[in-house]
């Protein structure tokens, strides 16, 4: 019986404690997330003095788990209303880190925000005298940033003379629910001596087409067509339903109508860019296959070369590699030529801050919007 009395007093003073002492996490503003020790809340004291209390905050993601945990020192909360946020925190200093995930404060240093993820935040208020919970609250915050997509073909300022030309771009990456996106195309015809950023804003649309589901788009055969000798501007904008979300930088191009008596009309610019470059194996190096699937196996590079075989089976041509770190992150990019045949290349990355047991994956995108990919680390 005495057991039981003690047991039901205590329950009666934890319960008491959590009516006496509430705590509410303000959501911050998506940009806001730029550290892990957020103290960002109002406590309420109800009781009859001021009590020596301490914080516990918390941040964690939906797939990655706890991200961080940082203890406050001790304070006096005084009685009624206390809001702490990032101008108002000198109370709770010197905070004691009792976790943090390096991966994520590594990207925070690089990027200053997080990576796109579903966020919970927690703060615990416990009494510095017993060390017991007497509050905690905890919201839930979305970080689902769109990195602009970019634009590879035509390429910037060239001359094209086909009716219905390819426009392809590198697409959108880590955006947590991409199903719902697509992308608008919006081309512009750029009058006198405008700009092509100020045709963009001001003259009406040449050629519009939204909801595009993949990287490339080929103007159909019903298309009115270009004039000869014009000048247009074209971007490439990220659609959330019917919402522009972001879009790409500004390019031009003009266009004249092609020569029928000599097919093979094509500025300098397009002679150097079919130029044929030798690919060719070098003795005592291991070269590692690119694949069109996502590839499983991660392979291990050494002194920062990725050294790669990639069979391309159409004429000469440049693609762009894209790098990006395990967390989706954008972190380099480099352009090849490519001969046709079997390419052996070498890419050094000794430029690029790369982590040692961390995996990355290199995406190879043809003109074309096909991609062919290799994950590896150091």
């Amino acid at each position: 019986m005495k057991s039981i009395l003690i047991f039901v007093f205590t329950i009666w003073i934890i319960s008491s404690l959590h009516s006496q002492y509430s705590v509410v996490v303000v959501t911050p503003q998506t940009m806001a997330l730029k550290s892990l020790p957020l103290w960002n809340c109002i406590i309420q004291n109800n009781s009859n003095s001021p009590t020596r209390m301490y914080l516990v905050g918390m941040i964690s993601e939906l797939k990655a788990g706890r991200l961080g945990e940082v203890k406050s020192a001790d304070f006096i909360l005084p009685v009624g209303m206390t809001q702490f946020n990032t101008n108002n925190y000198s109370a709770l200093q010197p905070e004691q880190v009792i976790f943090k995930n390096q991966k994520y404060e590594d990207h925070i240093v690089r990027t200053n925000q997080l990576p796109n993820g579903k966020y919970t935040i927690c703060i615990s208020v416990y009494s510095a005298q017993t060390s017991k919970l007497v509050a905690n609250n905890c919201t839930q915050v979305t970080v689902n940033q769109v990195t602009p997509p970019i634009l590879m073909s035509p390429s910037d300022r060239k001359e094209i003379c086909e009716p219905n030309p390819v426009f392809t771009w590198i697409p959108i990456r880590g955006f947590i629910d991409d199903s719902r996106l697509s992308y608008k195309l919006h081309i512009v015809e750029i009058l006198n001596q405008q700009k092509a950023l100020s045709a963009i804003k001001t003259n009406p649309c040449y050629y519009c087409q939204s909801f595009i589901k993949e990287p490339i788009h080929q103007l159909s055969i019903a298309f009115q067509g270009f004039k000869d000798g014009a000048r247009y501007a074209w971007y490439v904008g990220v659609l959330d339903g019917k919402k522009e979300i972001s879009r790409s930088e500004v390019w031009e191009f003009n266009w004249k109508k092609c020569l029928d008596d000599n097919p093979n009309t094509s500025n300098e610019e397009d002679e150097e860019e079919t130029t044929e470059t030798k690919n060719d194996r070098k003795p005592g190096i291991a070269y590692f296959d690119l694949n069109e699937n996502p590839n499983i196996e991660i392979v291990r590079i050494g002194n920062k070369k990725l050294n790669i075989r990639n069979l391309n089976l159409g004429l000469p041509t440049n693609v762009e590699c894209l790098f990006y770190s395990q967390i989706n992150s954008f972190i380099y990019q480099k352009t090849l030529s490519l001969s046709q045949g079997i390419n052996y290349l070498t890419i050094d990355l000794s430029s690029v801050q790369l982590t040692e047991g961390e995996f990355y994956i290199m995406e190879m995108v043809y003109p074309d919007g096909k991609m062919k990919q290799i994950q590896f680390k150091l």
